[in-house]
């Protein structure tokens, strides 16, 4: 039991570090209408198009990252909340997700940390999900993974 705690520590620490500490945080400076985006896709097809000086390969990996970036960084979620709290609904799950998100991007953009994204809220959710469904999966298909 102590071994799943203490990866579930590690997952929530490496996932504020990622969001509020990591050095490309520290680096970045927007504008009080750069750090606000409240257009699902829209904002984000818009930021890939507009170049800001640099060439569209760039954008279109800072898009890409950001995209895959964001249901990655969710995806060990579930395996959390089933571990450790027991949770079985992908409803609950998803729920506390979309909220842990919204926490994270409302502190991003009161403290200047980053850029609040309802994209990404909708990613990390997206990635809740299909962690969910993955730890299901590796649930269904190993004796030795996660026991009821």
């Amino acid at each position: 039991m102590k071994k799943k705690i203490y990866l579930s520590a590690g997952y929530f620490v490496l996932l504020f570090y990622i969001v509020f500490w990591a050095p490309w945080r520290k680096g970045a400076k927007y504008s009080a209408a750069e750090r606000l985006r409240l257009h699902p896709v829209v904002d984000s097809v818009k930021e890939l198009f507009n170049n800001h000086g640099g060439t569209w390969w760039v954008h279109a990996f800072y898009f890409c990252s950001n995209l895959f970036g964001n249901i990655i960084l969710f995806l060990p979620f579930p395996f959390v909340m089933m571990w450790i709290f027991n949770m079985r609904s992908v409803m609950r799950i998803a729920l506390l997700a979309c909220l842990l998100s919204l926490t994270i991007e409302i502190t991003q953009y009161y403290t200047g940390t980053g850029v609040a994204d309802v994209d990404d809220v909708l990613l990390n959710t997206t990635g809740a999900i299909a962690g969910f469904y993955l730890c299901r999966f590796f649930q269904n298909h190993s004796k030795y993974f996660i026991h009821r």
